[in-house]
């Protein structure tokens, strides 16, 4: 009977991720092919103009969502007036920071000596009320495990901003192309969760419901807003000290890893908070979830990463075209910076559905006071955007041994077993990107270099994982066979 709940729930988790992760990489993938086309008609600059402004939305929207999804996930037992009451609050926030945007643009344009940031700062404001909504609406989704609904928002929304983007970008909108595909991602993503989930916001309001959720919620606001302004400083300082092309190069080095490692985090995240925030009395059942979800997150991901920091070059040559090589420096760095971004995510998760939420807030002060000293010494030191880049690898591997301290002492999760899970899929991964980078080297057609790159590496992986006998990839491998044949016997 055990055996049949422990599987019930593994593919409860599964079919969860695979939801959540399907409509995480097709949404990318999407993201993605825009982002190739866009890149190809308009110039670095277009880019470093978005870049500025998506800073102050993104800050604006940390404000506006807060910590009160997270809130109304981690509570045990929520009632439709939870998430009413969150909700008018949340789109309450939202016209007020919509309001400052609104009057401090003009001040932000002349800021930087750019007076066209103001009307797209103002038309790119407007998301904060969709996203107040949206993100009560996803709170929802992840309380009931209905990943399948987040898939047709976030698939619906892709597809549709992607026509607008390129239809735009072609008739010659020029940066507002970026501002219509930006927009209309968020306002179709919210209607079709409207038409397809159970609930819809009435007219009621509990402020002992608000006040309660606060008292978790404040905390995880707080690390929100330090982790956001932290990661988008640097945006603000390159941007202000250096040149527009100089931001676009910099933004598109990280876009690339951060949309394949973001997207499956994310995915993983959001399956295993609720279902940890359920266990969260049973320590040793949420750290088994840890452990598991570490296994197969750093078997997928660590390869992926460190593949694209491989052929970096030849990618950026073939798909972007020259005009975008100067990006390869960052993406390279952004690599190594990503390549442990699931570690800190699961621990985060672990931690938070254990309460500890003040935590998380102590993480992202202190990463957020290295990451100033640092970005300060290489903006008025040494005038260098690498090491702006260089400076958020210091800022990682702070982030999560401060983790690995603290899930070690409220979770016993031991560095040996930290070793375990994470290090054989990593040392395959290291040996993988070297043969790759090698055949690199080698004289022949850019795209004929590109093909031959990524199917050498896959080879040599999966060769690796079989021959090693990789605990990861046996762990997966008789996790989908179980799966396979449950469902033959049901058929």
């Amino acid at each position: 009977m055990n055996s049949e709940k422990k599987l019930s729930q593994k593919e409860s988790i599964l079919s969860g991720v695979g939801w959540s992760y399907a409509a995480r990489i097709m949404t990318q993938a999407i993201t993605l092919l825009i982002s190739i086309v866009l890149a190809r008609i308009l110039s670095p600059d277009h880019y470093g103009l978005i870049s500025i402004v998506t800073v102050f939305i993104t800050i604006g929207d940390a404000l506006v969502v807060g910590g009160f999804g997270n809130a109304l996930v981690q509570k045990k037992e929520t009632e439709e007036i939870d998430f009413n009451s969150i909700c008018w609050v949340s789109i309450t926030v939202s016209f007020v920071v919509y309001c400052v945007l609104f009057l401090s643009a003009p001040l932000v344009s002349a800021f930087y000596s750019m007076p066209q940031l103001t009307p797209i700062i103002r038309v790119m404001g407007i998301k904060f009320v969709f996203s107040a909504f949206n993100s009560v609406q996803h709170a929802y989704v992840q309380k009931n495990m209905m990943f399948r609904k987040l898939f047709y928002s976030s698939v619906g929304g892709s597809v549709v901003s992607a026509a607008v983007g390129i239809a735009m970008a072609l008739s010659g909108f020029g940066i507002w192309a970026l501002v219509a595909q930006y927009i209309s991602l968020s306002v179709i993503n919210t209607l079709v969760l409207f038409c397809t989930i159970a609930w819809k916001p009435k007219l009621e309001i509990s402020w002992k419901s608000v006040k309660q959720l606060w008292n978790y919620g404040a905390k995880v606001l707080g690390a929100t807003m330090v982790f956001t302004i932290r990661d988008n400083i640097r945006t603000l300082l390159v941007g202000k000290r250096f040149s527009s092309a100089d931001l676009a190069h910099y933004n598109q080095g990280q876009k690339y890893p951060s949309l394949l490692v973001t997207d499956i985090v994310a995915s993983l995240g959001n399956v295993l908070f609720p279902l940890m925030s359920k266990n969260q009395s049973n320590v040793g059942r949420v750290k088994q979830l840890m452990r598991d979800a570490i296994c197969v997150s750093s078997y997928i991901l660590t390869p992926a990463v460190l593949g694209i920091f491989a052929v970096a070059d030849t990618f950026v040559q073939v798909v972007l075209t020259e005009k975008w090589m100067p990006c390869v420096p960052f993406l390279r760095i952004m690599c190594l910076v990503y390549v442990t971004r699931s570690l800190s995510t699961i621990f985060q998760k672990s931690l938070l559905a254990l309460g500890k939420s003040n935590l998380n807030l102590i993480h992202e002060t202190l990463t957020s006071l290295t990451t100033l000293g640092l970005l300060f010494v290489a903006v008025f030191a040494f005038n260098s955007v690498i090491l702006i880049a260089l400076s958020q690898i210091a800022v990682m591997m702070l982030g999560v041994s401060l983790q690995m301290i603290w899930v070690r002492k409220y979770l016993g999760y031991g560095f040996r077993e930290m070793a375990r899970d994470y290090l054989p899929s990593a040392f395959m991964s290291i040996a993988m990107a070297v043969v790759v980078i090698l055949i690199g080297t080698i004289p022949m057609p850019m795209l004929m270099k590109l093909v031959i790159q990524i199917l050498a590496g896959v080879i040599i992986y999966v060769g690796l994982s079989v021959a090693l006998k990789n605990p990861s990839f046996i762990k997966l491998k008789k996790l989908l066979m179980e799966l396979i044949n449950r469902n033959k016997a049901k058929i």
